[in-house]
């Protein structure tokens, strides 16, 4: 999965990225979402650390676990990690917000989907691939396998 260029919106200063996620997700993934979106901001680097660490921590699960879907969990860490890098700088509170929120909700064990259960991680992606849309990002690759 890769991330094409940022086609940043003009004029879109103010705006409130995470109410625009929010509409695009499903009832429950929105709400639990939104949860987050009220959360301070904190550094986008400080939450590449804690992604990975998470990730290090499913593969530890993952022998014990019949049903941890590893491999959509390393798609989404992907893509929270290629968000993570394209939003690199912003200024605008919203999307360093919205971002966080994305990767806040990956890093939540029992969010809409039990992320042990076959489908778990399958919201996680969702959230993180709408949030690169809404933000003007691609994520090349991602979706069914690949």
């Amino acid at each position: 999965m890769s991330l094409g260029a940022s086609e940043r919106v003009s004029g879109s200063e103010g705006k409130d990225w995470g109410r625009e996620v929010e509409a695009r997700l499903p009832g429950p993934v929105g709400r639990i979402l939104a949860r987050f979106l009220t959360s301070p901001v904190r550094p986008l680097e400080e939450l590449k650390g804690v992604v990975a660490e998470y990730l290090d921590e499913l593969r530890r699960k993952a022998r014990s676990v019949e049903f941890l879907d590893v491999a959509t969990a390393e798609r989404a860490l992907d893509g929270c990690l290629r968000l993570l890098d394209a939003e690199r700088g912003t200024q605008d509170a919203s999307r360093q917000r919205v971002v966080q929120a994305a990767v806040e909700y990956y890093l939540l064990r029992k969010d809409a989907e039990e992320d042990t259960s076959i489908v778990g991680f399958d919201d996680d992606l969702q959230v993180i691939q709408v949030t690169a849309e809404v933000l003007g990002h691609r994520l090349e690759g991602g979706g069914d396998g690949g």
